[in-house]
């Protein structure tokens, strides 16, 4: 339906010509094929075939525009997000930075706000090898500084979504889990396996 709507005027064309042609051999009485009639034929032929061949021009051409269109628009969203992807790599290594140097402030409200902006970034980007190095500098900061145990709750909270989220773009998530789903830090159990190692030989020793 949209396409006579779209093309009806090519359409009446052809039927038109195609109805000329043939009333041409409705006549009221009878008549004979002279060489005027057969001059008319050849006229009436030539229209129809001239009509026909313009409406196919015409038909070929919407035919190529649309495809043409087609065609642009998928590059252009080509473009646009290899464009997007860029700007999102070039936030994301400046949000990197920062995060960096938050932990060496040890301004850890920010610092779990700044890896919310992150990991928004990396599921934009679906891209695991920098969630495998982000997975790795959380790791490191946790082991030197110890920020997960001193969170406050909200934050904690925060953070701990941000590493469910995070878990989800690594091949195996198992140690990032297993961290920071603990309430005390490693070395926090090794001081108190100490405590009671040394409590346990004071008590034998007396």
């Amino acid at each position: 339906m949209g396409f006579i709507k779209s093309n009806w005027i090519s359409l009446l064309a052809i039927l038109i010509s195609i109805s000329t042609f043939f009333t041409f051999f409705i006549r009221i009485e009878p008549f004979t094929i002279t060489n005027g009639a057969m001059i008319g034929v050849v006229i009436g032929l030539m229209g129809v075939c001239a009509t026909i061949m313009v409406a196919t021009q015409v038909f070929h051409l919407r035919f190529t525009e649309e495809r043409f269109k087609a065609i642009a628009k998928k590059e252009t969203n080509i473009l646009k997000y290899h464009s997007d992807t860029n700007i999102i790599k070039t936030l994301y290594r400046v949000e990197t930075l920062s995060m960096l140097d938050l932990a060496n402030k040890k301004m850890w409200h920010e610092f779990v706000k700044t890896t919310t902006i992150l990991i928004g970034y990396l599921e934009d980007l679906k891209d695991n090898v920098r969630a495998s190095q982000l997975n790795q500098s959380l790791t490191d900061i946790d082991n030197e500084c110890a920020f997960y145990d001193i969170l406050d709750d909200k934050d904690r909270t925060e953070f701990r979504q941000n590493i469910i989220k995070l878990s989800r773009l690594l091949n195996d998530p198992s140690d990032l889990l297993t961290r920071f789903s603990r309430q005390i830090h490693p070395s926090i159990y090794d001081q108190n396996k100490d405590y009671e190692r040394n409590s346990h030989q004071n008590a034998k020793s007396l």
